[in-house]
């Protein structure tokens, strides 16, 4: 085994427990990745609010970044509901 890939492991081991904490004590989080870069998009209109949660691939060059949906939901106007889209 190189040195590059037990370097991998050990960062992955120590990632996937810094992961486990912060879940653990904080029950209510249902969304956490702490290798990647993301950004969340709330959307209002008349009818509704939307709330969007993306993965991006690339921070300093935003043109050019890949983005993927990971959670979406929305609250309907005058109504105490959460409709899960993605999650």
């Amino acid at each position: 085994m190189d040195s590059i890939s037990l370097l991998q492991k050990v960062e992955d081991y120590i990632k996937g427990k810094i992961e486990e904490v912060i879940l653990h004590q904080n029950p209510w989080i249902k969304l956490f990745n702490s290798s990647a870069y993301g950004c969340g998009v709330m959307e209002i209109s008349r009818q509704k609010a939307t709330w969007s949660a993306y993965q991006v691939n690339d921070i300093k060059s935003p043109s050019r970044s890949e983005k993927r949906l990971l959670y979406q939901c929305e609250v309907p106007r005058d109504q105490a509901m959460l409709n899960i889209l993605k999650g």
